[in-house]
């Protein structure tokens, strides 16, 4: 790993297909987490959508766990992103989104970038969850909780505590 941190190496990473063909069929022990702390530089990607029908949100959304993002707005919370509000007051607006600006280390952004980049980024993220079905979106742009899928009624089986005997066969 030093000689690829040295040596600037870009390793392409294909999480979906990765793990579909068993390389690395556990996620949380895919090398990718590690590459990244040691500094070396990876790029998400997709293998093949037409055999694997995934895409590169896909790809970003199987490698991050957006749980904490999803349970802000299914508690109620909610944010309105539009194209005319400045970069600076939708920066402010998703920075109140627990656990959203933490995932945008994965897209290689932190808070040191500047403004429109950190806003691209979250937008890119709430998008993302509205387009997997994890969180709402009106047409006015406002991400709200996302609709839930009822549950489907649990099939009872009747089994009888005393195993069944049938009728007497005729003589």
């Amino acid at each position: 790993m030093l000689l690829m941190q040295d040596r600037k190496y870009l390793v392409e990473i294909n999480l979906i297909s990765n793990r579909l063909l068993e390389y690395a069929p556990n996620p949380a022990r895919h090398p990718f987490p590690e590459y990244l702390r040691f500094g070396i530089p990876v790029c998400l990607n997709t293998d093949d959508p037409g055999a694997w029908d995934s895409n590169i949100t896909d790809e970003y959304f199987s490698g991050v766990d957006m749980r904490q993002i999803v349970q802000w707005f299914d508690l109620g919370g909610e944010i309105q992103v539009t194209d005319s509000a400045a970069a600076k007051e939708v920066l402010e607006g998703v920075k109140g989104i627990q656990g959203l600006m933490e995932k945008l280390s994965v897209l290689s952004v932190s808070s040191k970038d500047n403004v429109e980049s950190q806003v691209s980024a979250a937008e890119f993220i709430l998008e993302g969850l509205h387009a997997h079905k994890r969180i709402g979106r009106s047409e006015e742009r406002v991400f709200t909780a996302g609709e839930k899928q009822p549950k489907k009624p649990e099939q009872r089986t009747f089994e009888r505590e005393e195993p069944f005997r049938g009728r007497r066969p005729f003589n």
